[in-house]
């Protein structure tokens, strides 16, 4: 059984929470998902650590500073 997106009405697989096509939360239908309710956290993704956030900065400046000194070398 396929069902709609109630805001856009593109076409929507079952176990889909989000819509693919305006990102509309989809409201579950009874008897099409086996997760509990517990296992529903509204509360967002996870936040990113200070160690993954330096590591990130640090990386793409490298990455940068690399890429604009290659360009040096070949103009």
């Amino acid at each position: 059984m396929t069902a709609k997106c109630e805001r856009c009405g593109q076409t929507i697989l079952p176990d889909e929470t989000v819509c693919w096509q305006c990102g509309a939360r989809l409201i579950p239908t009874p008897g099409t998902t086996d997760t509990p309710a517990a296992d529903t956290d509204e509360s967002g993704p996870p936040p990113i650590s200070w160690a993954m956030l330096m590591y990130l900065g640090v990386s793409t400046a490298v990455t940068l500073l690399l890429l604009i000194w290659l360009m040096s070398l070949l103009a």
